[in-house]
């Protein structure tokens, strides 16, 4: 009876450090970490993310701008992403973002504002509770696809998306991502599918592509994460028609998910 309790206490505190230490799995991504999914699925090319600096001063703002960006700020709270007090090892921190599962490479449906535009400035922001991250990007528009009543023609837009990278007062870089979803990078034009809110002045990106001049497109989110619909070719024209196409024709939204090679 006495070696029974034993074993059993074995087995149970076993079963206490199994859960533990899956509770307590960090987010952070170093190296020799698990490879869930391939590289670039898992961490999106950070090269070009703009960078918060925190520790560096900022003009003061008036009450206007400071509740401006407040209201910005708001759709990033709660994200648990940031910490401000980093393991001197870590250069990378990621989440599964569970919120796009099922959006079409094309989402003409969830798109308020679909505009082809340049990134002409990008800049990163903590959000109101200092646990989350996101990029503004202003872009001058030369298209607009689609739009509601409510968008007033403008040639600059600023819109936004969760990431981005804070340097430390140490002069620590971490890149704080959501897998499998990239950031546009600036001075480079691209295909946009823009959603507001009630709140924030911002348009968020649900997808994106950059357009490039050699009449190929690219984009800015692995192919993983998002359902394929109707995407025909691999050249920019090829892209804009099928979109065209889309939008006319009001194709739907959800096709079969086509296997990966």
């Amino acid at each position: 009876m006495k070696r029974n309790k034993v074993i059993w206490l074995h087995l149970f505190f076993l079963m206490l450090t199994t859960l533990y230490l899956g509770s307590s799995k960090s987010l952070s991504q170093r190296a020799g970490g698990d490879n869930v999914r391939d590289e670039s699925y898992r961490r999106p090319d950070s090269s070009s993310y703009p960078v918060f600096d925190l520790g560096a001063s900022r003009p003061a703002l008036s009450p206007e701008e400071t509740d401006l960006r407040r209201k910005k700020g708001l759709l990033f709270d709660g994200q648990r992403l940031v910490t401000l007090r980093p393991h001197p090892e870590d250069s990378a921190a990621g989440v599964v973002d569970e919120e796009d599962a099922g959006i079409p490479a094309l989402p003409t449906k969830e798109s308020d504002l679909i505009v082809i535009g340049k990134v002409v400035s990008a800049s990163a922001h903590l959000s109101n509770d200092q646990k989350g991250i996101y990029s503004e990007f202003d872009i001058t528009v030369s298209e607009v696809l689609k739009s509601g009543s409510s968008f007033r023609n403008t040639k600059v837009l600023t819109m936004d998306r969760r990431g981005g990278t804070v340097r430390y007062p140490s002069g620590q870089t971490i890149v704080y991502f959501f897998e499998g979803k990239g950031l546009p990078r600036l001075q480079k034009e691209y295909l946009l599918f823009l959603q507001g809110d009630k709140v924030s002045p911002n348009h968020h990106i649900i997808r994106a592509f950059e357009l490039k001049g050699d009449n190929s497109f690219a984009a800015v989110d692995h192919p993983l994460n998002f359902v394929s619909d109707g995407i025909t070719g691999n050249s920019k024209a090829g892209l804009l028609a099928d979109l065209r196409m889309k939008l006319s024709k009001k194709v739907p939204d959800v096709f079969p998910i086509k296997e990966m090679p």
